[in-house]
């Protein structure tokens, strides 16, 4: 710790013993009665109405010294007389013990009175005061006529505080001001600096003007010089502050304020009009500055934890020159030494000094602290990209060899499917190697679809989930090939992610997807319930911002619903990502599929109550994972053209997908439609693919477009659900489409009071006109900003 300055110990135990012995017992007689002219006037007073400006006025005092004193020299001591004096002493000239002063005087005055004048125990004092600017007719202290040489506390404090207090804050403003304004000329980043270094340099104006330096120099200009440097430091100071906590431009009305105050010292430079009217405004200016720093310094403290030991030190800073300042303050407003004449505002701007110094020390080891830990974690990243790099070129050649050997697997499989007739359903056991690439772990969970496993990749031990596609039939494997091509398009952190496809040599399609620990978000609405308001408006915002991604590189999910949204934890709070892609369609143009031309509208699908079945799925849950199939309800409602099997079958098309709204056919080629493999037609005419209850109305009419918009209904259907446990629709609104029913009347049920917030926009994604609804990346951005 740097040791304190020895002029700074002695101006502290200064002040203390002054202050402890509350100016007290001073020696002598003091002169608390003089005579101007005709009228008689206690001391301290003042005398602007008796006298002329730019003349000199004469004060006449009678003083009865002790008995003691006779005969003896003695001193006048004036604590604060801020004018040139003369004194006679009976007659006699006394002369003062200090330099003849300028146009003001700054320092406690002191004169020797010869014994000659004490000899009959009376004196007739009689002083000449030059009436110079308008604080020579104020009479702030009380002279005291003591023994030639004897200390007198007011005076000595005065000399302390008033003056080597005010030659020490220069000597520290001056340092710091060059320091920082060094530190700023070599890294023009650190803004702060600048703004504290011209806050010092400014604020030396006043301990200048307190000491005296310039009085012989520049004579009565030195004061509204004085006031100006005094308001541009405040004006900087702001800047510092609002700088250094990053809180923005000052506020108009203060800088206005400050402007002000800065004008006047300008245009009233007068020395006797600038006291009264300038010098005010400027006292008025510090303490509202001072006021509103403590009150920023406070809200920051309070608001800001990282930031408080910052804020408390600035606080400081302001807390010390408030208490420096007052005495001084108050002397210029009402023209009143409470103090007797010491001033503690040089002392107080010295500390505050000090103070700002800690805080810019402080923010500086913070920096270099910061930046420390950067370097760590730019070494630590470094280190990361190059293991990434590594693992890059480690799945380059994994992939080359995959190349010469995919070609072949894939046609060991094909063969398999062309030479058997009959369904065939791979099952897996824990501990099978598949292609000596995968190791399976246990089953995660199944459906109709397929199974889903948790396997671990055996170069590098990481776990993954494998689907595995139940039937070796053209659908099912063009479904899963469609998931595996629609999740590899994208890159976003609420989808699921895909890894590798591949067509095992035992027979049966598989796709290597991201490992979700956790569950679906219908288990997790089907054992405990909706989710609280803030987990709900979370997951709500995750999975927009996810459905925003999939629209934004033209991906049309076409069935978003609980069960294919997983959820997982992160940080304490739930995560969620959309899953199961295998009947989403990519590119701008999302109309359904038909076997006819483009210019021939899709025929309705009439269906009779009648032709409505139910088939009822069994899977085993486990944990979530991506593209698991499941329906929420155990059950499924089937639309089948009349004379299909209790499974929607009409040979020679493949049965339908348990968890779809109709049976899935294999148009293929006959449709007539070209495209990614992800948009090849893998719905006959008239089917309706989906889940019923989040299927949008005009799925299932005869409009001859269907776009990404289709996605925002079943949103609207899925945050209905989540935020109150059912479903908004008795009757899915598919269902009653198909069999011709207007649902233009049909009211769309309103949310709890509690979820007022979130009303207006679920209802625009309810909506059964398309073009009401919003896009998805608005109901991102609003969701996000309603979450936090």
């Amino acid at each position: 710790m740097p040791a304190v300055p020895r002029p700074m110990i002695a101006v502290l135990l200064c002040w203390l013993s002054w202050m402890l012995a509350g100016c007290g017992e001073r020696p002598g007689v003091p002169v608390d009665r003089v005579t101007l002219g005709e009228h008689e006037l206690p001391l301290p007073g003042r005398v602007d109405d008796l006298v002329t400006p730019g003349e000199t006025y004469e004060l006449r005092a009678h003083v009865t010294l002790p008995r003691e004193l006779w005969g003896r020299p003695v001193d006048l001591s004036i604590p604060l007389l801020e004018a040139a004096v003369a004194v006679w002493a009976d007659g006699w000239d006394v002369p003062s013990t200090r330099p003849a002063p300028g146009y003001r005087e700054p320092r406690p005055q002191r004169f020797r009175i010869p014994a000659v004048a004490t000899e009959d125990g009376e004196l007739f004092l009689r002083l000449e005061v030059q009436h110079r600017w308008a604080k020579s007719a104020w009479l702030p202290t009380v002279p005291q006529v003591v023994p030639a040489g004897a200390a007198d506390p007011p005076a000595e404090a005065a000399q302390w505080l008033n003056i080597y207090a005010a030659w020490l804050a220069m000597g520290v403003l001056f340092q710091l001001g060059a320091t920082c304004g060094l530190v700023f000329l070599l890294d023009r980043r650190r803004r702060p600096y600048l703004w504290f270094g011209i806050q010092a340099v400014f604020a030396m104006g006043y301990p200048a003007f307190a000491s005296g330096m310039l009085v012989r120099v520049m004579g009565p200009w030195e004061l509204p010089l004085t006031e100006l440097s005094l308001v541009l430091a405040l004006m900087v100071s702001l800047r510092f502050t609002h700088s250094l906590f990053e809180l923005g431009p000052v506020p108009r009305g203060l800088d206005a304020l400050l402007a002000l105050a800065g004008l006047s010292t300008v245009v009233l430079h007068d020395p006797f009009v600038a006291v009264p009217t300038a010098a005010r405004a400027v006292v008025v200016a510090v303490a509202v500055s001072i006021v509103y720093q403590l009150v920023v310094i406070a809200r920051v403290i309070v608001r800001r934890p990282d930031e408080r030991a910052g804020a408390a030190l600035l606080g400081g800073a302001w807390l010390a020159l408030a208490g420096g300042t007052w005495g001084d303050l108050f002397s210029w407003f009402w023209a009143t030494e409470l103090l007797g004449g010491p001033r503690p505002a040089c002392l107080g701007l010295t500390v505050f000094a000090l103070f700002l110094s800690l805080v810019l020390s402080r923010s500086h080891i913070t920096t270099l602290t910061k930046a420390d830990e950067l370097n760590v974690a730019l070494a630590r990243r470094m280190a990361e990209v190059d293991a990434e790099r590594a693992r890059a070129t480690e799945l380059n050649e994994e992939l080359r060899a995959q190349i010469a050997g995919r070609s072949a697997q894939l046609f060991a499989a094909l063969a398999l499917v062309e030479s058997t007739g009959e369904e065939r359903r791979a099952q897996l056991a824990p501990g099978m190697e598949i292609d000596g690439r995968y190791r399976v772990e246990r089953v995660l969970g199944s459906g109709a679809m397929g199974m889903v496993y948790e396997v671990v990749l055996l170069t590098d031990g990481s776990r993954w989930a494998m689907k595995v596609a139940n039937e070796l039939r053209g659908a099912s494997l063009a479904r899963l090939a469609r998931e595996a091509h629609v999740a590899s398009q994208l890159q976003h952190e609420h989808v699921v992610q895909i890894r590798d496809i591949g067509a095992s040599t035992l027979g049966f399609m598989y796709i290597v997807l991201e490992l979700v620990q956790g569950r679906s978000l219908g288990e997790r609405l089907r054992e405990q319930g909706p989710l609280p308001l803030a987990d709900a408006q979370r997951v709500l915002a995750q999975v927009a911002s996810g459905l925003a991604a999939l629209h934004g590189v033209g991906i049309a999910h076409r069935d978003l619903k609980p069960d294919n949204v997983l959820l997982s934890e992160r940080d304490g709070r739930p995560w969620a990502k959309i899953t199961d892609f295998g009947i989403s369609r990519v590119g701008e143009d999302m109309r359904l599929p038909s076997s006819s031309s483009s210019t021939t509208p899709r025929p309705r699908f009439e269906v009779a109550p009648s032709d409505v079945r139910t088939v009822s799925l069994e899977y085993e849950p486990d944990a979530s994972v991506g593209g698991v199939p499941r329906d929420g309800e155990g059950e499924v409602t089937h639309m089948v053209e009349p004379g299909l099997d209790e499974l929607g079958r009409r040979p020679p098309r493949v049965p339908s997908a348990v968890g779809t709204a109709s049976a899935v056919g294999t148009a293929g080629s006959r449709s007539g439609h070209s495209g990614t493999p992800s948009n090849l037609a893998l719905t006959g005419t008239g089917f309706l693919v989906g889940t019923p209850h989040y299927i949008a109305p005009e799925l299932a009419s005869s409009g001859p477009r269907v776009d990404v918009r289709a996605d925002l209904f079943s949103f609207g259907v899925l945050a209905f659900e989540l935020l109150t446990g059912e479903r908004p629709f008795e009757e899915a609104v598919a269902v009653r489409v198909l069999r011709g029913e207007e649902i233009e009347a049909t009211p769309i049920p309103a949310l709890p009071e509690r979820f007022a917030a979130l009303e207006p926009l679920l209802r625009r994604c309810l909506s059964f006109d398309p073009e009401a609804r919003p896009t998805a990346q608005e109901l991102a951005e609003a969701l996000v900003e309603r979450s936090g």
